[in-house]
């Protein structure tokens, strides 16, 4: 039977000789430099961090088992018959592991997902291999899990891939509509014409109103202006924008159509236009009304088609517009030069991020209308907010207490994963953030959720 796991900071007891699963990287054992490859091994000693372990579960009943001492690499088994020594291994080498009981009472088998073999310890000599096994009935292919807590002397915690975790949670999967007119058009939003339809995306990069089902197409960033607006969707990552004259689209990748929002009485709004190619003076509509191709069209004066409702969406975890914040509390923002610092401790509309989700990865849009984007120097890699492209995509590695940007291939070394950091790069300047192949104290971020704001 599958054994139900918190989350959380474990030793892995073995049954028959009581050492603890865990990793060294030197026959020493004084100095735990874990690296990929390090194999893991029975250990008398009950020092804390070589043997700690952080087990996130996963929704189908699986787990992942990270080593403290290494908190980007996961527990793999190096084959799939017995014998085979479990390794330390990156991210995007990780294994899923079952636990699951035996006869005796918080006692368990630590099987291979994908077939029957188990965890065992052959003896209890020093640096013995933990290996697999198929006999499942020993004692020394049984273990026991003591909660602990995260050891003293680790500096970084373990990650963890946001793909099927059980907690804590990147958001739900779906936003929650706040009830009444929105207060503030800002963060993520919804826009609804007089029949109850979605603006939305359609499939040539154009804008429509065609359906009465919100979805990623028909969900707008808002970025503020001072006083105005423009936005980007957020499954495109594009801006509203003017292909011509009076035909609106989706298609602009950086900066954006600036909109005017009116309040009116009745509670909706309207959109509207100034100043735009040399119309010094004169304001238009934007209208439901379908122009060009099909595409939404200008009116010079606002009828019923012109005035909206907006449907302002209430997010929770890593969606939506965030704030990051770096181990000493200062918020990333974005500069006049399109680089990225930690210089404030209250977040201003500089360092707010629209979140793009691509699949199980992500990009991130400034303020300034541009994606979070890589470039290197001297065979060194760092970020800058200026990407008009796609940008650049990362996962999100996360724990209880921080989460990691974590990028592989894109311009970095191969496949291997690196991490994006919040100390300024020495190549590309101090105002571009490093990426390091190794995660540390630098790479460890916390979000805040401001698409309410």
């Amino acid at each position: 039977m599958h054994v139900d796991l918190q989350p959380g900071y474990y030793k892995i007891i073995n049954e028959e000789w009581k050492n603890f699963a865990g990793v060294y990287a030197s026959d020493s054992n004084t100095s735990p430099i874990v690296r990929a490859g390090t194999q893991v091994e029975g250990i008398l000693a009950a020092d804390d961090a070589p043997v700690t372990w952080y087990i996130q579960p996963l929704r189908n009943e699986h787990y992942f088992l990270l080593s403290a001492t290494a908190p980007q690499l996961y527990a793999v088994a190096g084959g799939s018959g017995p014998k085979i020594n479990i390794e330390m291994r990156p991210d995007n080498d990780h294994q899923q592991w079952a636990i699951e009981d035996t006869d005796t009472r918080d006692v368990y088998y630590i099987r291979k997902s994908d077939n029957r073999h188990v965890w065992s310890l052959e003896n209890n000599k020093l640096n013995t291999p933990v290996v697999l096994a198929e006999q499942r009935n020993a004692n020394r292919s049984q273990w026991r899990f003591e909660l602990t807590t995260r050891p003293s002397s680790v500096g970084v915690s373990p990650l963890y891939s946001p793909s099927g975790i059980v907690q804590p949670q990147l958001g739900d999967e779906k936003p929650v509509v706040l009830k009444g007119p929105a207060a503030r058009v800002s963060g993520i939003v919804a826009i609804l014409n007089g029949s109850k339809q979605y603006m939305r995306v359609t499939s040539n990069n154009g804008l429509s109103f065609n359906s009465m089902q919100c979805d990623d197409y028909s969900l707008f960033a808002v970025r503020n202006l001072g006083g105005e607006i423009s936005l980007i969707n957020i499954k495109s990552g594009k801006h509203i924008n003017l292909d011509r004259i009076s035909n609106i689209v989706c298609q602009g990748l950086g900066g954006g159509l600036t909109l005017g929002v009116y309040s009116r009485p009745d509670g909706r709004y309207n959109l509207t236009i100034s100043n735009f190619q040399g119309r010094t003076g004169k304001t238009q509509y934007l209208s439901s009304q379908a122009g060009n191709d099909g595409n939404l069209s200008l009116k010079q004066l606002a009828d019923d088609r012109c005035h909206f409702s907006i449907e302002k969406m209430a997010y929770t975890g890593f969606q939506g517009v965030v704030v990051l914040r770096n181990r000493s509390n200062y918020c990333m923002r974005v500069n006049v030069s399109q680089g990225i610092i930690f210089d404030t401790l209250a977040p201003n509309e500089d360092a707010r991020f629209i979140v793009q989700t691509k699949g199980r990865k992500f990009c991130l849009i400034g303020n300034n209308g541009y994606h979070l984007n890589l470039h290197s120097n001297r065979n060194k890699v760092f970020v800058r907010c200026d990407g008009a492209g796609e940008g650049v995509e990362f996962a999100v590695h996360m724990n209880p207490e921080c989460v990691y940007l974590a990028i592989s291939g894109q311009g970095t070394n191969g496949s291997e994963t690196h991490y994006i950091s919040s100390k300024k790069s020495d190549s590309g300047g101090f105002d571009s953030l490093d990426v390091v192949p190794n995660a540390n104290e630098g790479c460890e971020f916390r979000f805040e959720n401001i698409s309410q704001q």
